[in-house]
């Protein structure tokens, strides 16, 4: 049977749809569907098979097909369905779509795949959206081709219209959901596959076994786990070949969060990594949950050449919560890290200092960043094309603010290969604090384990015989200091901040530098005058 160049409008299957029917067997052999479109923007499909029918197709292609919303395959509660030698070229939906789906309302008692679907090669898959949907079923994908996958992505050209469910666009190839769906895979062999992450699970159990995902990026890795988001399940994964793939962190696996009571797990054996590349974490694994050592384990496999900037093939959370790793291929230090785990403190700095208040904490005090092996962190250089993103910002504080203050400029960023305390000056009480370094922002990093580094401060006792106790700053707290005038006084004595008293001296000013005026003594005027006056009246009489 061959259909070709057919348009529909509906929201039903184009081809086969079995609506408000029970018990129907369709068996079909033989078919080719070429240039099918569905026009409706709703939900539509190629294929829909609803509750309690049973359908068994042999030898189908699908070429050149697709629609505004439409999958290939809708397949609904206790349907079955066995496909066998699929093959599916050129797909497109307007909208993002899964491409084969099945959803039931109830949880499958038994582990039976309800949907089977072997000898299948599905290329050119040109619009995004998982391949594979999983609500509350039981699939079972056996030998499979996955070629050429969502390479818009690659590009960044896709055109797609945003699907209202998120995760539909978020998982490449697999996405399930619901209460303990399960996904048995066996021999695919996934080539250029792109987007943003391979298999999103939640509370399923996914095996990967025999298969093979070769020249293909995803920007959060293949294998997603995310308890804190609804991302977890049980994987297996055996005799299975991952190479020459990329990702940003974690190019098959990126961890962010597992309970510590979880009930996911991922098992690995027998599997081969190499030529797998991150541009920043973990080659092949990338983790920031601190409980993976509990529920993750590689055994006999074999690691050739993955690279990444840090942690060529492993970048865990610490040394404590790396994988459990069983008769694998040997570890190097470039092949592990961990997320940055402590601060060391600067050989010509010192972590304890004595001051008097209003003084100004010692110039460069630094601090270096260190991961749980020893390995030293660095930060972006101070360059004019510095993103705002990749800094690690700072501020700086004081545990007890009633009784001491900080002045000047509290908030920086590292950069380079530490992180510097400001000279900023403290005023308080005498008494013992701790002036905090907190990080505030982390920069291209997820998180650090110790973000705050402690830096112990004495204010000394003022010694009043020397120098000056009292309010000198926007602050009811007083300061402990020897008065300076700049410039210093001409005459008399410096008393206060840029203050002269120039008591004694025959000068005024703010640095008694400029000459007292003289008072008028208004009875040597009234003197001469009268004198004048007789003077002038006895040369008038004379003459």
């Amino acid at each position: 049977m061959s259909i070709k160049n057919l348009i529909g409008n509906g929201e039903d299957g184009l081809f086969y749809t079995s609506h408000e029917s029970i018990n129907i067997e369709f068996i079909a052999q033989n078919i080719t569907l070429e240039n099918l479109y569905q026009l409706n923007q709703f939900d539509s499909s190629l294929l829909i098979i609803e509750n309690n029918n049973y359908v068994n197709i042999k030898n189908i292609k699908i070429l050149n097909s697709g629609g505004f919303n439409t999958n290939v395959l809708n397949q609904l509660d206790n349907s079955e369905v066995e496909i066998t030698n699929l093959e599916i070229d050129n797909y497109y939906s307007n909208t993002v779509k899964e491409l084969i789906n099945y959803s039931s309302k109830k949880e499958r008692e038994y582990e039976i795949p309800i949907q089977t679907i072997k000898n299948f090669k599905i290329t050119n898959i040109l619009s995004q959206g998982a391949l594979f949907k999983n609500v509350n079923g039981v699939i079972k994908l056996d030998n499979g081709e996955l070629k050429n996958i969502h390479v818009c992505n690659k590009y960044n050209n896709c055109t797609n219209i945003s699907s209202n469910d998120q995760m539909i666009g978020k998982a490449e190839f697999i996405l399930t959901s619901g209460k303990k769906p399960s996904i048995f895979s066996n021999n695919i062999k996934i080539n250029n596959m792109y987007g943003d992450t391979g298999v999103i699970i939640y509370v399923t159990k996914f095996n990967f076994t025999e298969s093979s995902l070769t020249n293909s990026h995803f920007k959060n890795g293949f294998i997603y786990l995310d308890e804190d988001h609804k991302a977890s399940g049980q994987f297996g994964i055996t005799n299975s070949k991952f190479i020459n793939n990329t990702s940003e962190s974690g190019t098959i696996f990126s961890i962010i969060s597992l309970n510590i009571e979880t009930g996911s797990s991922v098992k690995v054996n027998d599997c081969e990594f190499t030529n797998n590349i991150s541009s920043n974490y973990g080659g092949v694994m990338y983790s920031v949950s601190p409980y993976v050592n509990n529920h993750m384990k590689f055994t006999n496999c074999q690691f050739n050449n993955n690279h990444a900037r840090f942690g060529d093939i492993i970048y865990s959370y610490s040394i404590d919560s790396m994988p459990m790793l069983i008769n694998n291929t040997y570890l190097n230090e470039y092949d592990v890290a961990t997320l940055p785990t402590f601060f060391k403190i600067d050989r010509d700095s010192s972590d304890k200092i004595s001051i008097l208040s209003g003084e100004n904490i010692p110039e460069n005090i630094s601090y270096q960043l260190f991961d749980d092996y020893g390995k030293q962190i660095f930060f972006p250089k101070k360059t004019s094309n510095l993103q705002f993103n990749e800094l690690v910002f700072f501020k700086v504080e004081i545990n007890d603010p009633s009784n001491a203050k900080i002045i000047g400029q509290t908030q920086d960023y590292c950069w380079d290969d530490r992180c510097t305390f400001p000279s900023v000056k403290v005023i308080g009480n005498p008494g013992i604090y701790i002036l905090s370094l907190k990080i505030k922002s982390f920069g291209q990093y997820y998180k650090f384990i110790q973000d705050s580094i402690d830096l112990e401060i004495e204010i000394r006792e003022c010694n009043t015989s020397t120098h000056l106790n009292q309010i000198n700053s926007n602050t009811k707290l007083k300061s402990c200091y020897i008065p300076i005038c700049e410039p210093p006084c001409s005459h008399g004595n410096c008393t206060n901040t840029n203050y002269c008293d120039c008591t004694g001296t025959n000068f005024k000013g703010q640095y008694c530098n400029e000459y007292v005026k003289l008072e008028r003594i208004y009875l040597l005027d009234v003197f001469f005058i009268i004198i004048a006056c007789i003077i002038i009246l006895i040369i008038v009489v004379l003459i």
